[in-house]
């Protein structure tokens, strides 16, 4: 079985996307070391917002240079947002990165790997079309086995593509997970940057109909709920209120 080193540098997002890289990799006989000089796969996953994460980053990328050119065959690969904006130019500026990919191609990340291996060729996929793969992480690939992350959505809203554009850039357009994937869970924990819509409000309704909490925690980040829980699935209030909606959003939402 050949094994996969992933050096990790950003936010909660960045974790939760190590693991999902380690998960798909593993279906297709790839198992995890700690250790580079043990792998035949190196993998750093990188972020462009969180404090001197992209400087650590290209720090790693350059002491791996001895190592890949003690040992041509190792596969070295660059993901996450700092490739996302940077794209093929990485591959330009760094003759012995052998594969950039963006934040929408970690589940077509083995598919990835395959080609540089096979072909032989430097590769660089960073194009926005491929859906965010959401599914549930295993335990076997998680950081703590009492704690897990999962994703309420993706990308950023267009609206905040001045304030926010190196992160938008990144991470691409917004677009939502289904709400049942977050059942179960207790308690959660947001994370990222922000999380202001979870799908359309018609979408948000019909959800809420008929359906009690999936939450066990009743505090949450605008204060302590009005029942036992929190339902199922992520809203921030703050959009209710924008919408005149406040009290009812109040009493049926939750982040925790």
């Amino acid at each position: 079985m050949k094994q996969v080193h992933i050096s990790t540098f950003g936010c909660q997002m960045n974790d939760r996307d190590s693991e999902l890289m380690a998960q798909f990799l593993a279906e297709h006989d790839y198992q995890r070391t700690e250790c580079p000089e043990d792998a035949d796969l190196i993998l750093i996953n990188t972020c462009t917002i969180r404090l001197k994460a992209e400087e650590k980053a290209y720090s790693l990328l350059g002491r791996l240079k001895s190592l890949k050119n003690r040992r041509p065959d190792l596969i070295i690969g660059l993901g996450g947002c700092v490739a996302q904006q940077e794209g093929e130019k990485l591959l330009e500026r760094i003759p012995y990165l052998d594969l950039v990919f963006g934040t929408r191609w970690i589940s077509r990340l083995p598919g990835l790997v395959k080609t540089v291996e096979k072909e032989g060729r430097r590769l660089s996929q960073t194009q926005m079309e491929p859906t965010v793969a959401y599914r549930p992480s295993s335990s076997a690939f998680r950081s703590s086995p009492v704690k897990a992350f999962g994703h309420h959505h993706a990308g950023v809203q267009q609206l905040l593509r001045l304030l926010r554009s190196s992160l938008r850039s990144g991470t691409g357009g917004q677009s939502a997970q289904p709400g049942d994937s977050a059942r179960g869970a207790n308690p959660g924990s947001r994370g990222g940057e922000r999380g202001p819509a979870f799908r359309t409000k018609c979408e948000l309704f019909r959800s809420a109909r008929g359906r009690r909490p999936g939450f066990r925690s009743p505090v949450g980040r605008f204060g302590r709920g009005q029942g036992s829980g929190t339902y199922s699935f992520y809203h921030l209030p703050s959009q209710g209120l924008v919408a005149g909606l406040g009290p009812m959003f109040r009493a049926a939402f939750q982040i925790v």
